[in-house]
């Protein structure tokens, strides 16, 4: 069946005695995250904050906004900064960005920011470069923090009124996501696989088949996206936790809380002292 009609699709691999796929949905995302982690695993504790569609500066100035950063490390942004694209909005986004209390913020872009978007018209290498200056911004582009945890983040979506972005449905997005490297902890995407917080207000299943297909070979831990406002929440396969952080609600609105999760990465490897070295026999050249 093709991967064009997400709607049948669903029907043949998550409903009926056929379904493939499991979607259990997860009510608390931190607690699910701790009971991962391996108590005896002797690793650091990282904690990420995820938040998507913040749309337009307007609504993200601190006494508009209806709840409090939470405490975390990482800040992950699943894409659509903006409301209508443009490079000044990009700018008031990353004046808010810098401000937000984390070591590190990695961002993605999503199918409205067309300022950010080098298909489109309205492309501006300064903002692309101001976001870059002040955040790690991926493009269909991987980044490794801590020394173990490997982010990949896309704002490819589904073809959809000629937004930014969009690629269509079938080989052509299949090949976006073969890019996933297979060793991607956390993903980071701007819409929807199939199937997971994907479910429009009419009933319309909106995330992408290939997406799904190409999760479930990669079995990253967390797949954070964003961009059905109406979808917010959490599910899992079983193996990979889905993410849907998008802050906006359909009226576009903020009224979803960022989602919290934590994940063990390694303990950071120290280079040998000059006696270790000199003990190994490594060469003081190397």
């Amino acid at each position: 069946m093709s991967s064009t009609n997400p709607n049948k699709l669903y029907q043949k691999l998550f409903t009926g005695l056929k379904k493939k796929f499991c979607c259990n949905e997860v009510d608390n995302l931190l607690e699910y995250s701790r009971k991962r982690i391996d108590k005896n695993d002797n690793k650091n504790i990282v904690r990420f904050v995820c938040i998507s569609d913040i749309h337009t500066p307007s609504r993200i100035r601190k006494e508009r906004i209806p709840w409090q950063f939470p405490q975390g490390d990482v800040l992950l942004v699943a894409g659509d900064l903006t409301m209508r694209g443009s490079a000044r909005e990009v700018s008031q986004v990353v004046d808010w960005l810098r401000d937000t209390p984390y070591s590190h913020r990695v961002v993605i872009a999503g199918n409205h920011d067309f300022c950010l978007d080098p298909q489109d018209d309205d492309y501006s290498p300064e903002a692309e470069a101001a976001l870059q200056r002040e955040c790690i911004y991926l493009r269909d582009s991987s980044v490794v923090l801590f020394d173990s945890v490997k982010i990949y983040g896309s704002p490819v979506t589904p073809e959809f009124h000629s937004m930014a972005f969009n690629v269509a449905r079938g080989s052509d997005i299949e090949q976006v996501w073969s890019s996933i490297p297979e060793d991607t902890d956390i993903l980071l995407t701007h819409g929807p696989p199939l199937g997971h917080g994907d479910l429009v207000h009419n009933g319309i299943r909106a995330g992408c088949a290939d997406l799904l297909m190409r999760v479930n070979q990669v079995r990253p831990a967390y797949h954070v996206f964003g961009h059905i406002h109406e979808a917010y929440g959490v599910t899992t396969d079983g193996y990979t936790a889905f993410v849907n952080a998008a802050c906006c609600n359909l009226r576009y609105f903020l009224e979803h809380q960022p989602l919290v999760f934590e994940f063990a990465v390694a303990e950071p490897q120290q280079k040998p002292s000059l006696d270790e070295q000199l003990e190994s026999g490594l060469s003081l050249g190397n």
